[in-house]
């Protein structure tokens, strides 16, 4: 924190070389604007010192959104709060809805005057993703956004003797792959193919699900389709590469021997490969070997798409804003090239700068994070009662199938009929 404080303080005094600190220009009218945000602190750390350091005749005033997502904040409960608040930048709605509903200033007209944001060189899949969802216009921004990748342990491959992953691998391939390990002569169960963060292999099954487009439930969320074929192969496929060694999930008592983002097999050397966010980055930092990444595992039926990339601090011009041009003002400072150097932190909490070619660290193949367009499935609602009695009825079969105590095939049917009753009573619970 007191680095971070003093790089700031250091930004600003170059700012002020730069851009002159000698106060308002006689032009600059004294403005107040009035953001959303997760909270005030963390807006003026990342962005509101900096533009208030060059725009002294601007106030901001941050709601802060953290106290009502620990209640529930419901998107309607959002729409309530823009309409009481009557903010002028918004932060983390539904693009698609507030679009259909006109509570958003289109951005395309503005951007065409900009000098300072520079679309040509922003991640082209996200700006893709974010005009899509506004039929075709940009209503949104973010400066940032988060995604995955599959990492890998250069020096054990070498040693192994085992080509790298590429990009655009299926799932059925890294575990193909990652076998290789499980299997080598020289491997005395020291090292594993493949390690995933979670507690449970029916998580890795419901992120491989995902990946390829499946729901548990059909398209309305009201009939059970976990004994579907495609289900059958990936929980039998993790079932497997499980019981052989191949992947190692966390354990029972793992969690006892300290933070798991740092102490895993991945990170100690133990395993060849694993899917993760960009913060990995931070904690390969002090790793005594080298390492590389490719994109995520994708659906072979779509292999441009991820399941992970998504816009994380989306902001956008409430249409009711008193004041469109100071708004326009801040959001455009937000996203343009000058703070996007400024403030780089590549891999910092998860998140990924949208000009690629701010990123701090260009030796490691960071355009696996970009390469991929975010894949928009439809994932339909189920009860919340339901599914967390349900998945944990799930984990405790697939456990017996693990175990040996339990057939894929029987526990698959039941889980069906299991599932589906639960369902129905869930959902005769929420129409009362």
């Amino acid at each position: 924190m007191n680095q971070l404080k003093i790089r700031l303080k250091l930004l600003l005094c170059l700012i002020c070389l730069t851009a002159g600190c000698s106060g308002m220009k006689p032009e600059d009218k004294a403005t107040k604007l009035k953001v959303f945000y997760y909270d005030k602190q963390s807006f003026y750390e990342i962005y509101g010192k900096l533009f208030t350091a060059q725009n002294p005749h601007v106030e901001i005033e941050v709601v802060s959104l953290d106290d009502y997502y620990k209640k529930g904040f419901s998107m309607e409960g959002y729409r309530e709060l823009v309409k009481k608040e009557q903010p002028d930048l918004i932060f983390n709605f539904d693009l698609q809805s507030f679009v259909e509903d006109g509570m958003l200033v289109d951005l395309e007209p503005l951007l065409k005057k900009s000098k300072d944001v520079n679309l040509e060189r922003m991640n082209k899949n996200m700006t893709a993703y974010l005009r899509n969802k506004g039929g075709g216009r940009l209503y949104g921004l973010s400066p940032t956004f988060q995604s995955k990748a599959l990492f890998y342990n250069k020096t054990l491959f070498d040693q192994f003797g085992i080509r790298y992953p590429t990009d655009h691998m299926s799932w059925e391939e890294v575990f193909q792959l990652a076998a290789r390990f499980a299997k080598a002569e020289r491997n005395n169960g020291s090292a594993y193919g493949y390690y995933h963060n979670i507690s449970h292999p029916f998580r890795l099954v419901q992120n491989i699900a995902e990946t390829e487009g499946l729901s548990s439930t059909d398209t309305a969320g009201e009939k059970i389709m976990i004994n579907a074929p495609s289900w059958r192969r990936i929980m039998d496929m993790v079932i497997s590469r499980t019981k052989e060694g191949t992947v190692y999930i966390n354990q029972p008592g793992d969690m006892q021997k300290g933070n798991l983002l740092i102490e895993n097999p991945f990170i100690q050397g133990r395993a060849a490969m694993t899917v993760e966010y960009s913060y990995e980055l931070e904690y390969l930092s002090n790793v005594d070997f080298e390492w590389g990444i490719a994109t995520e595992p994708v659906n072979p039926a779509a292999p441009d798409r991820s399941t992970s990339l998504t816009p994380n601090n989306l902001f956008g011009i409430y249409s009711g804003s008193k004041n469109i041009d100071g708004a326009w003002q801040l959001l455009e400072y937000i996203h343009s090239e000058k703070f996007a150097k400024l403030n780089s932190r590549a891999g910092s909490n998860g998140s990924l700068p949208a000009y690629i070619d701010s990123m701090q660290k260009k030796d490691n193949n960071m355009e696996a994070f970009y390469k991929l367009y975010p894949q928009d499935a439809y994932t339909p609602s189920v009860p919340y009662e339901f599914s967390t009695e349900f998945y944990e009825q799930v984990q405790q079969s697939m456990t017996g199938v693990i175990e040996g105590e339990l057939e894929l095939d029987n526990v698959l049917m039941e889980l069906n009929k299991i599932g589906q009753f639960k369902l129905d009573q869930a959902l005769k619970n929420q129409s009362r």
